[in-house]
């Protein structure tokens, strides 16, 4: 009987044992399915399984029975083996296909224009222009406007109106001519309408070789002398040095347009000498030009003679009044010397200076403004000027010479703007016999 029981317990057990075999293998052959298709999705190494062996089953207590001396023991448990499935290597497999990832497409990237000028087309005063611009870069290009230019007239003459120098539209109308002493002021044509040129003057050719001067009176019986604006072809500029000196007989002048110089002495002590025209080109009157001309009682300069030689119209006893330029910086020494009939004279604003006698012994001066651009009054400056009552000297004026008003006997007041006596003022700069009280500060 007891040796049935052994039996059974025998076969029992390794029934049990076969079963949990089964389980086993039937876990590891499910583990490695699961772990093959872990490999394949996600190419990680899984990590090893161990299978557990199954709890061992006591036999049963013999110990009561003294018959049983047999000892099952229990089967030790099998180990399954450590499976570690690697990734497949695909390096050394070139049938394995690895799937990329879709390139991106390149965004397209915005020019940074760099701009150049490649064409250009000026406008003109009768067409508009353009500049066409070029990117060096990525080749756009645009083009800007360009507006029309303005006309640049030339200035209308007396024969052509305003011209422009680019597409010769006109504008407005010829100027005409404009005659002045036989001659056009603007072009220098002869005045059809003026009297004609005196004949058998004389002239000489200048140091240009392009004009001519005229140097004496010639073969002219003329008393009414009218200078051509032209000789030989050439344009007349001047009348020379002493030119009509001491002539008698000549009364009256015309001086064409173009004359630009009378040279020192052109027509001293010309006594019978009443009227001259003196033509808006003249710059340059010498020294003692018109000096001692007794006949002459009125002169009209014209703006441009602003250099005025001393004594130019100096003892002109029969001159009453006077125009000077305005410009003229400067009354010359000696000037109006003699001039006993000058009642009359202005002194433009542009004057800074008033020459040594410039004034002296013009008797009939009642009256002299001083502008106050002067700055220096000129020894004997209005010496013996008999008629003059009052004067002003501006305070502007830095310099007075010795007996500025000598003999001035009917002067009462001079007022000067200065509050006291200049340093560089000659400490007798009234002079004798000249009763004026001085008034400073005024």
């Amino acid at each position: 009987m007891k040796k049935l029981l052994t039996l059974l317990l025998a076969l029992l057990m390794c029934a049990s044992m076969a079963a949990c075999d089964e389980e086993t293998d039937d876990e590891t052959t499910t583990d490695s399915t699961t772990q093959a298709s872990t490999i394949s999705t996600t190419t990680a190494v899984p990590k090893a399984t161990t299978t557990k062996a199954p709890e061992t089953t006591q036999a049963p207590d013999t110990s009561k029975d003294p018959e049983t001396t047999t000892t099952t023991k229990v089967p030790e448990t099998t180990k399954v083996p450590e499976t570690t499935t690697k990734a497949p290597d695909t390096s050394k497999n070139p049938e394995t296909t690895t799937t990329k990832k879709p390139e991106t497409e390149p965004i397209p990237t915005v020019c940074s224009h760099d701009y150049k000028v490649t064409a250009t087309k000026n406008a003109t005063c009768t067409a508009k222009g353009s500049k066409t611009f070029t990117c060096f870069k990525c080749g756009e290009s645009y083009s800007e406007e360009i507006a029309m230019i303005a006309h640049n007239y030339t200035d209308a003459t007396c024969t052509v109106p305003k011209t422009c120098k680019a597409c010769e539209k006109t504008e407005g109308s010829a100027l005409g001519h404009n005659y002045s002493n036989g001659a056009c002021t603007r072009c220098g044509e002869l005045d059809p309408d003026a009297p004609p040129a005196s004949e058998g003057l004389e002239f000489i050719l200048n140091n240009d070789s392009k004009s001519y001067s005229v140097s004496g009176i010639g073969s002219c019986t003329d008393t009414d002398i009218v200078i051509p604006s032209q000789y030989n072809g050439k344009p007349v500029t001047a009348v020379g040095a002493e030119a009509f000196l001491f002539n008698d007989t000549i009364t009256s002048v015309t001086l064409p347009y173009g004359i630009t110089d009378i040279e020192n002495g052109a027509f001293n002590c010309c006594t019978a000498l009443t009227d001259v025209q003196f033509p808006d080109s003249l710059q340059t009157i010498g020294e003692y030009a018109f000096h001692f001309c007794e006949s002459l009682e009125s002169i009209v300069l014209p703006d441009n003679a602003t250099n005025i030689g001393i004594g130019a119209f100096g003892e002109c006893t029969n001159l009453v009044s006077i125009v000077l330029p305005n410009g003229i910086t400067e009354i010359p020494n000696e000037l109006f010397f003699g001039c006993c009939s000058l009642a009359e004279v202005t002194i433009p604003d542009s004057v800074t200076r008033i020459g040594n006698n410039a004034f002296d012994l013009c008797e009939s001066l009642e009256h002299i403004t001083i502008p106050d651009s002067v700055t220096e009054i000129g020894e004997c400056a209005f010496a013996c000027c008999y008629l003059l009552t009052d004067v002003v000297i501006p305070a502007n004026v830095i310099c007075v010479g010795p007996e500025a008003f000598y003999g001035c006997e009917s002067l009462e007041t001079i007022h000067c703007r200065a509050d006291s006596l200049p340093a560089d003022w000659d400490e007798n700069w009234i002079g004798d016999e000249c009763p004026a009280e001085v008034i400073w500060g005024e």
